[in-house]
């Protein structure tokens, strides 16, 4: 995402199931994945306006919700509810028993977010937190969430690689650890 963002690029609809892993285990990478929505980032005085309601309502923006301008920190937005998705291990807005709409129009007009992951290092939380502002201006870029979570690095994955207090499943992927190795680089 930090290399979409370089180039201009909005993917819109950033999601788990448009995330895959090249392979299980350690030393995996993330790929993103489903690239039909992507359009430019539109200049800041363009008269271009993005489709509204473009991607999938539980990751969506509030402004894209609403039918407004908007720009790459939609996708920021995504990721935001992508990372504590990781983190909680929790469908986002499940424990509600929303619908995807209701979803929608709670982000949209009440500031709804999903629950916050539990036991999450605080720094995490607040990459989390951020990218999900309501206010688009004062979500991150994609460059300071990676600079943010590398100087994190060894809080949340350890010296040895190896997620504190994550248990290593049956591949030994290292869990969330294993897939921000392979998201964010390293090892």
């Amino acid at each position: 995402m930090r290399y979409l963002e370089s180039l201009g690029i909005m993917h819109r609809d950033l999601k788990p199931s448009n995330v895959f892993l090249t392979h299980p285990g350690k030393g995996a990478r993330a790929i993103i994945a489903d690239f039909g929505l992507a359009r430019p980032v539109p200049e800041p005085d363009s008269e271009a306006v993005l489709t509204g309601e473009t991607g999938t309502y539980v990751y969506m923006a509030p402004e894209v919700i609403r039918h407004e301008k908007y720009t790459g920190a939609a996708d920021v937005f995504s990721f935001g509810v992508l990372l504590n998705e990781l983190a909680s291990g929790l469908v986002p807005y499940s424990n509600a028993h929303y619908t995807p709409v209701q979803v929608a129009f709670g982000v949209a007009d009440r500031s709804l977010r999903p629950e916050l992951a539990s036991g999450v290092d605080p720094g995490l939380t607040a990459v989390i937190v951020s990218a999900w502002s309501q206010d688009p201006t004062e979500r991150p870029t994609f460059i300071g969430i990676t600079d943010g979570l590398d100087s994190m690095s060894v809080q949340l994955v350890g010296d040895d690689g190896e997620a504190l207090g994550d248990v290593d499943d049956d591949t030994g992927g290292g869990g969330l650890a294993g897939l921000f190795k392979g998201m964010f680089g390293g090892g």
